[in-house]
Order: C-alpha cells, then structure tokens, then sequence
C-alpha cells in the first residue's frame, strides 16, 4: 500500500554520525545528525507503533514537538505536514481532563502550527486550548480552601504533582504568554512548578522525585528511587520554556539556576557508554542506557549550551558521546528507535524491540539542538515552512481520514476515497440527534471534510448544498442513520445520546480509525458503549467493534440492534438471513442509493426487526454480545 512519501537521503556513512572510510572517527557534523533524524522519522511516520494510541494523548505529544523541530532544522515540511494532519483529525484541541497536565501536552504542537503563521483565519488551531487554560485560570481564582487532593490532575492548584507534568503542561501556558502576551499565563505557570519543585525536588541530591510516593523509597540495592525519565522530562521542560519567558522575567533566575543544578547532577550519573540509565543512582538495578531517558537529559543539556546558559566545553564532550551511543545501539537499520522504556511511572525494563512515540520526539529534539551547535542553519522561514507542510497536507491525495470538528457542534467526521460519514458530538446533546450515524455523498476521491467544515466555520456556506465535491442530503435526526447500533429492551430499540467522548487513534492515511463512547441509562444502570470503528482506503464500508460494558465489566449476551433509515417511502429492503445482512436500494437526488449493514460471522445472530421514529423507520439486525462484551458488524452505501 502507498504511504506518504519523503524525500529520503543518503544515509551511506553518514549513518551512525561518526564512521569514515577506512574506519578513523571523524568529526562529527550536522549533516550526519541529520540524515539519522530523517531516517528515523520517516520510519516512525509510515509505521505508527500503536495504532490504538490516541493521538491527543500526552504519549505522542513529544513526538509532534520533534517532527516540528525536525522539519524547522532540516527545512522539509513533510514532518510538519505529518502534525497538520493530525491536528486537523484532532480538532486542534487538547485532550478532556482540563486540569491534567498529560492533556495539555499535544497543545504545544497546536500553539506551535499557529505561532509559526498566525493568520485571524488559522485562529481555531488556538482556540480550544485557549479556552481550557482559562478556564483552568479561572478555577483556580475560586477554589479557595478545598480540601487538598493526593490523584493527578484533580485540582486546579498544587496540580503538578508529578514531575513529568513539568513537561506537558507548563510549555503549553509558556507559548500562550507567546501567543497572547497576556501575563495570566506566567503567573499560573510559575507558581504551579514551584509547587511541584517545592514538594518533590531533592536539595540532597539535585534530582526531582517522580511523585510524593517516591520519596524515601529505596531500590532493591538499598539506594534512593530517582527516576530518570522522569528527571529527563525535567530536563526538557526548561528548552520548553524558557525560550518563551521575557528577559526580565523575575523568574528566569530561578529556573536558571534549577536547570544549571540539575544539568551538573546528571552529567556526573551519565553512565560509561554515555547514555542514562532508567535507575539514576542505581545504575545496576535495570541494566543499560535507555533511549527516552538519555534522549530528554541530552535534549536539556543540549539546549542549554546552545543557549549559552551550559558551558560548552563541559558538556559538549558528553553530548558527542551520547548521540554516538544512541545511534550505535538504539537505531535499526530501517530506522526504527529502540530502547525505549514503555509507559510507567519508576525504573523498569525495556530491551531491543521496546519502542514508544515520546521517544522518537526526544531524540528529534536532542539531535536538532545538536545539529544547531554545529551550526546549522535550514535557511527557510517557519511561516514558509508551515505553508509548504499546509500544501503537502491539502494535496489531492486519496486516503483514509477521521477529523474532530468543534467549529461544529463536536462532530466526528470520517471518510475516505469513496464514502463519507459523520457522527454527532457532546454539542448537541439537548438536540433531537443522538447515537444515529450521517451519511455524506461523495463526488471526488480526495478528502472533502476537512475543506467543507472551513466554509461553513468561516464563510457559513450550506454543507446540505453540493458544491461540486459532494454534500449531506441524508436525514438522521433521532433514528440509527447508516449503521447507529442501540440496545434492545422489552421489544424497543433504546438509542445513547450523542457520544461523550471521541478518541482518534494513530495509524498512517492508509485508514482512520476511532473511538466513541456512549452512555446510556437502562433501567436505571448506567451501560456504556466503546464503539470503534475503521475505516480504510477503497472500501465503501466501514467496521464495527463495539464493547458494551457495566463500569469495566462486559456484558455478555446483551441484546442489542444496528441498521438503517431508508430515506425514501420507495426504498426496498431485502434482509438475507444467511449472510446476515439488510440491504436497502432507492433514489435520492436522481441516483441510485445502496445501503447495507452487515453482522460478523462469529456474532450471535437474532433476528432482524423493524422500529419507527418520529423522523422515520428502521430496518434492524438483532444480536447478542460475546463473553467479552462485543459485537462486530460492518456498513456502508454506494451512491452512483
């Protein structure tokens, strides 16, 4: 299958940024670092390592925020282009939890598009981040004496109280001071990390604890618990935030003088093959450099010489060696990065195969800092480079895409070379939409959606009118629409209000894919739905897994339905017992419509049923969930 196409370099010697001919080391240059930083970008761009990632989640924010440096250093806007398009199916917003600092993290990314040409008609790439560090503001005024909270995010103050929140959210308040010049944002920040500093930084040891349960706590080996991801998140929360601070900042000292205390700390714990362990003072508890740890101490200390605040000579002899190390042991020969430590919160293992999104934006970022001591210079404005990534990105290219729109009403929209769908979002929940899913006729191969939605934010223009490239002249209301599912109770369809939370996952434009969570109340029981749904370049359908649960527990041999609305009196139905499918054919707009909704073979099939709305009829397939809770059905329409 075709995947977005980069210009590749010659890599040749180059490749570990030190080999020459005839073997002799030489000098290390930024042409070297770069040809690595592009290789393994390309890598990771056309073979996301988790496709069920969500992609406004903090994992993959340092990702963005090295694709972006990496496109800024090498001046190719296909690394750019790649967070555009992610940000566009993100909806330009950060996650849900608006006082967690995780989703704040994907925001830098966001502010960062906006910054580099910040025209009036770009502005909602700003806007819903905005509007929940207000709102973070301004809860915070009013929360008073509230009794003190010991989980993550669950406060508006004293809310890092983690150190890698020192990473996800205080870079996102720094670059709306940027954006804004609006002082709010420094204030809140400053006294948030001083917070965190206050409570979880060792004056003994110069490293911060990764949270209040870490203090005291002691290896097998009987040494102090110091983290060193967690230290190099840290690390690389100074780059990320001092660069936005004005001069005079009265608190530009502070963290100054922090960062120098930490950079001198860990420059003493670098291990012999100069990368970091995972186990700073224990270097034997987990054995090995590790890649994300190294990558974000080696990014702070990067910048920091680079900055002038680090001497060069000091640590420059350092930061040679450990990119030479992390490009020996930690980069395959297609590119992949390796080495990285998994998801966690303390030391733990990684080897050889582990690899992780945050990792891969570290080592961007630590090898771009690298490459701008060497005197790099890309010779390419942002604003030109941004516009360049905008114009990969609106290329005619025919591909899989899902895209968030809050400029209307929350939709989740999804298409792909032939079909095109929408789902209704937490926006309307007091309307008469619900769980039912909307249909868009297509008359191009390029994605619509994304260019529809613009001239109905910006220009009110009437998405329900064809245009040329295609329209939604289909009718939902409150019935299942192409494909809605419900649960059957007492011989009733009983449909979710719209979704209550949407979840894009990473995957490559081959196919989109994502989540949407449904309540619903039967009975008095709260019952929800996690329905996941794919779809993929050529098809004209789309898959269903959709997991019903109670809390976490599944419920198995629930009954439940999904279908179609015919959208005409004419339609004809034929519902085939064997193949398990409906198939509804009619004309809308002078042209033949083909509907079909289809369930899995390994489901337990029902029955079919009819059901009636006020806004119309239904045409049903009844089945039962499996012991895991789900069921799985396919659906989808022709137009010709």
């Amino acid at each position: 299958m075709k995947k977005i196409a980069f210009a590749i370099l010659a890599l040749c010697a180059a490749a570990s940024g030190f080999a020459a001919a005839g073997g002799e080391t030489r000098k290390l240059s930024a042409a070297d670092i770069l040809a690595v930083l592009e290789k393994t970008a390309q890598w990771h761009v056309a073979n996301p390592t988790n496709t069920r990632l969500n992609i406004r989640d903090w994992e993959i924010g340092p990702y963005y925020d090295g694709l972006i440096a990496l496109s800024k250093q090498s001046g190719n806007p296909a690394y750019w282009a790649e967070v555009i398009r992610l940000g566009d199916a993100a909806g330009w917003s950060p996650f849900d939890r608006k006082y967690h600092a995780d989703d704040h993290t994907v925001a830098h990314a966001w502010l960062d598009t906006y910054s580099a040409d910040p025209l009036p008609s770009k502005a909602y790439r700003i806007a819903q981040t905005k509007k929940m560090l207000d709102e973070v503001i301004d809860d915070a005024k009013t929360w008073g004496d509230k009794k003190p909270f010991t989980r993550f995010g669950g406060a508006p103050v004293n809310t890092y109280n983690w150190c890698d929140a020192l990473y996800m959210s205080p870079p996102t308040f720094a670059r709306m001071y940027s954006i804004t010049g609006d002082k709010k944002y420094l204030d809140y920040l400053h006294r948030e990390y001083k917070n965190c500093r206050d409570t979880l930084f060792s004056e003994e040891d110069d490293l911060f604890y990764r949270d209040g349960s870490y203090i005291g706590k002691k290896t097998k080996n009987g040494k102090r618990v110091f983290w060193g991801r967690g230290n190099g998140w840290v690390m690389a929360s100074f780059a990320q935030v001092l660069p936005y601070l004005p001069k005079d900042d009265p608190s530009r000292k502070y963290y100054e003088d922090l960062f120098k205390r930490m950079a001198d700390k860990l420059l003493k714990l670098q291990l012999d093959d100069g990368m970091w362990g995972v186990s700073l003072i224990d270097p034997d508890e987990f054995g090995g450099g590790e890649t994300s740890s190294t990558c974000f101490i080696a990014y702070g200390m990067a910048w920091g010489v680079r900055s002038g605040i680090l001497d060069k000579a000091k640590f420059m002899p350092a930061l040679e060696k450990a990119w030479k190390r992390l490009v020996e042991k930690c980069v395959t020969d297609e590119g992949k990065l390796v080495y990285v430590q998994p998801v966690g919160e303390a030391p733990n293992k990684f080897n050889e195969t582990t690899s992780n999104p945050y990792g891969v934006g570290a080592f961007a970022m630590f090898g771009c800092e690298m490459a701008k001591i060497l005197g790099h210079n890309p010779g390419i404005s942002e604003t030109e480079l941004v516009r360049r990534a905008e114009a990969l990105n609106d290329a005619a290219t025919p591909r899989a895409v899902a895209i968030l729109e809050p400029r209307r009403a929350d939709d989740i929209a999804w298409e792909n070379d032939k079909v095109a769908f929408r789902a209704y979002g937490p926006a309307l929940k007091d309307s008469i939409e619900n769980s039912g899913i909307d249909v868009w006729f297509k008359r191009v191969s390029y994605p619509i959606l994304k260019r529809t939605y613009a001239r109905f934010a910006e220009k009110n223009i009437d998405y329900h009118k064809d245009n040329g490239e295609g329209y939604d002249n289909f009718k939902v209301a409150d019935t299942v629409g192409c494909g809605g599912s419900g649960i059957w109770v007492d011989g009733k369809l009983v449909k979710s209000d719209v979704y209550k939370r949407a979840l894009i996952h990473w995957t490559s434009p081959d196919f989109a894919q994502f989540t949407l969570v449904y309540e619903y109340d039967i009975n008095g029981k709260k019952i929800f739905e996690d329905k996941t749904i794919t779809i993929r370049r050529g098809d004209n359908f789309c898959t269903v897994e959709s997991k019903f649960r109670e809390g976490r527990k599944p419920l198995a041999g629930l009954e439940v339905a999904f279908g179609l609305t015919p959208q005409t009196k004419d339609c004809k139905v034929v519902c085939d017992t064997v193949s398990r499918d409906i198939v509804t054919s009619e004309t809308v707009d002078s042209k033949e419509l083909k509907m079909f909704v289809r369930l899995c073979k390994d489901c337990e099939f029902v029955g079919f049923k009819k059901a009636s709305t006020p806004a119309g009829n239904e045409e049903l397939i009844l089945a039962k969930t499996g012991k895991d809770g789900k069921i799985k059905y396919a659906f989808g329409f022709d137009w010709k």
